[in-house]
């Protein structure tokens, strides 16, 4: 009986130990991972987190006796991580070292990870590049991971930027299976910031699908799991994609609302590139309720938020919006001189979607001016640059442009071939609405040179088209083409 009392105390003592680093572990856990997330707010750009790393580094903190620990716990609760990192140096353990380092100096933790040969290392290296703008260094990389040796929290990490080069080439399908197996496996891993940031992806890529609902759902999720983990960063960015979804709607009153909360949080947590980038999502939604003035005030402090960060794609992408905000009320002009201004800055960068994107605008605004040869000179540049490579740019457009310039200047021929190149570009990539434009310009070009047969063809063609998924606007207007021709006909 005497061994037996012995045997169930030092059982006893064994579970109130694991207990009590379990309920440490989690305490501690919860409050580092706010504290850092705040500091790092303040330093750095990237926003990179690993609960892996962080779990992993307190797990051996809580170890080592507690007079030894007591300091390096309770600075690492408050975000300082200078003792932590010294500890970890010394024990050897440069994984941990290098995540620890990634939240306050990410590019000194690329060079860090870079010496660690392990699977686990280049996964969170690509997680760093990633994050740090470096999307074809880390895509390159993670090509060449091992996932299927990883633990569940690195396949996870794996799938979540899996998810992210798909939805960067338009492959919204392996996007939106990739963001959902990082999601689970997240969730499994107890890894609840990144799950939240897996959620966010997920609602992100149902919003650009029009799967409005799911979107809603996923951005929701997302934000209730940033605000329950202190994570303003997170939260703001979800009231942020929520807006752009109200927007689609056309709920204009609650896409704003979204956009104030967005910006206040980012203001509060001095998160001012991305309060810039509210400002200009708001001056979008202004836009689509036509009040001009109300979006050029938005966008005017978006662009000067940006040029004081030094921030070229925001600058570029807010010069683009102020654009659209003069076509709409046809200043064609002053259009021109943003378009170009978003342009020049958008060459000068890597982001080959929105280069082209930033160039056909400006094609576009030289045709309403009617500066034709110009037009072609910018659409030709944007064919031979989309041919190497497109991004997301529907290179499409640019060849129907094209034709609709040679349509003006009455070369026929020329205008006839550039729109059959565009529709079977259209066709392949399921583009039906620009497929059925396209077959309606031919199909005027027909009826320009007298066949009118041929143009009743050409113009039902455009029609299966435009009615692939819906009775459009666009349809009608070919049906009464088409009734207009065969009256004549008779």
């Amino acid at each position: 009986m005497f061994y037996i009392g012995i045997f169930l105390f030092v059982l006893s003592f064994a579970v109130f130990v694991l207990f009590w680093r379990k309920i440490a572990l989690d305490h501690y856990f919860k409050i580092s991972s706010k504290q850092l997330i705040l500091q790092q707010q303040k330093v750095s750009s990237a926003p990179y987190f690993s609960s892996y790393a962080l779990r992993k580094i307190l797990k051996t903190l809580l170890k080592i006796p507690f007079k030894k620990n007591k300091k390096l716990l309770l600075n690492l609760s408050c975000g300082k991580i200078s003792g932590v990192l010294k500890f970890l140096r010394q024990k050897k353990l440069f994984f941990e070292e290098a995540s620890l380092k990634a939240f306050y100096q990410p590019e000194e933790a690329v060079a860090l990870f870079k010496k660690i040969k392990s699977e686990s290392a280049r996964i969170e290296l690509v997680s760093l590049l990633f994050e740090l703008g470096k999307k074809d260094e880390a895509s390159a990389l993670l090509d060449n991971v091992q996932v299927k040796t990883c633990s569940p929290y690195f396949k996870a990490k794996a799938a979540y930027y899996q998810a992210q080069f798909a939805l960067i080439c338009g492959d919204m399908e392996n996007a939106s299976q990739q963001a959902a197996v990082a999601a689970s496996l997240f969730k499994k891993s107890g890894a609840y910031i990144e799950e939240a940031y897996a959620y966010l992806l997920s609602a992100t890529i149902f919003r650009v699908s029009a799967v409005e609902d799911v979107s809603h759902f996923m951005f929701r999720q997302a934000a209730q799991l940033f605000h329950a983990f202190g994570h303003p960063a997170g939260e703001a960015d979800a009231f942020g994609g929520l807006g752009m979804l109200w927007t689609m709607r056309e709920n204009f009153d609650d896409a704003l609302a979204y956009f104030q909360k967005s910006l206040e949080i980012n203001l509060n947590s001095n998160r001012r590139k991305a309060a810039a980038y509210i400002l200009t999502q708001k001056a979008l939604t202004l836009l689509l309720q036509k009040k001009y003035d109300d979006a050029l005030c938005s966008v005017h402090a978006a662009v000067e938020a940006h040029e004081k960060l030094h921030d070229k794609n925001g600058m570029a992408f807010a010069h683009q919006v102020r654009a659209f905000i003069f076509c709409e009320q046809n200043l064609w002009s002053q259009a021109l001189v943003e378009a170009v201004s978003s342009a020049r800055i958008y060459q000068k960068g890597i982001d080959t979607a929105a280069t082209l994107d930033s160039l056909y605008l400006v094609a576009r605004i030289d045709f309403e001016l009617e500066r034709f040869a110009a037009a072609e000179a910018v659409l030709r540049l944007i064919i031979k640059k989309g041919e190497k490579d497109s991004g997301c740019f529907h290179i499409a457009n640019a060849y129907s442009l094209l034709g609709l310039i040679f349509l003006q200047k009455n070369e026929l021929a020329r205008a006839k071939s550039l729109f059959l190149k565009s529709a079977s570009i259209e066709q392949k990539d399921e583009r039906f609405s620009g497929a059925a434009t396209d077959y309606a310009n031919i199909a005027l070009i027909e009826t320009k040179l007298g066949n009118s047969l041929q143009a009743i063809k050409t113009y039902e063609t455009a029609l299966t088209y435009a009615t692939a998924f819906e009775e459009t606007e666009l349809a009608d207007i070919i049906r009464k083409k088409i009734k207009s021709l065969e009256a004549e006909a008779k």
